[in-house]
């Protein structure tokens, strides 16, 4: 799910659970990025939050709530990387991502 916002928007817990990891990953082979992972009560699904830029007090093992803990903001891209969603905008597409993902059984909770 992409949710557009202009970037510097403060991107808060979309859901209870515990941070799992906080990473950094490059788009398109050259821009960096961040991933934050968030177990989810459900010790089966993981929810990442992607393209923000994270706030300094997040850190793995932390428990977030949803709706008030401030994960980060959003991420602004630069213009040479395309964003799928400003088709749908009337600005250059900046977004945050929430992808879930269920984790297999013997991972879960790991």
């Amino acid at each position: 799910l992409d949710v557009g916002a202009p970037p510097g928007s403060a991107v808060m817990s979309p859901a209870d659970g515990r941070v799992a990891a906080v990473r950094a990953y490059q788009v398109r082979g050259g821009f960096q990025d961040c991933q934050i992972d968030i177990q989810l009560s459900d010790p089966s699904i993981m929810l990442m939050v992607t393209h923000i830029v994270p706030d300094k007090d997040i850190n793995v093992g932390d428990r977030v709530a949803a709706g008030y803990t401030l994960l980060g903001r959003v991420r602004k891209f630069p213009r040479s990387i395309e964003q799928g969603i400003s088709q749908y905008t009337n600005d250059a597409g900046d977004h945050v991502q929430l992808i879930t993902v269920r984790v297999p059984t013997d991972l879960a909770g790991f």
